[in-house]
């Protein structure tokens, strides 16, 4: 016998065993068919919690003010 039909042969004999084993159904894994779809077909409801924030021209200043004395704070450290 070559190697090949070892194999074989000791393959067969794994399936038989996972078949007696487990039935025959492979179980799945992972999430369910399906499960992907973010929404269904009707229009998305837009909740509190998906809007998007808006800053104003001043918050986003005072940002801007205060990233600069971070990277300044950085820059005087190193």
């Amino acid at each position: 016998m070559s190697i090949l039909d070892l194999m074989t042969a000791e393959r067969d004999k794994l399936n038989r065993a996972i078949e007696a084993l487990g039935g025959d159904a492979p179980r799945r894994r992972g999430r369910p068919p399906g499960s992907g779809k973010r929404h269904s077909s009707a229009a998305p409801v837009q909740t509190e919690s998906t809007k998007k924030r808006k800053c104003t021209a001043a918050t986003r200043k005072k940002m801007q003010i205060a990233a600069k004395k971070r990277w300044a704070k950085a820059k005087r450290a190193k």
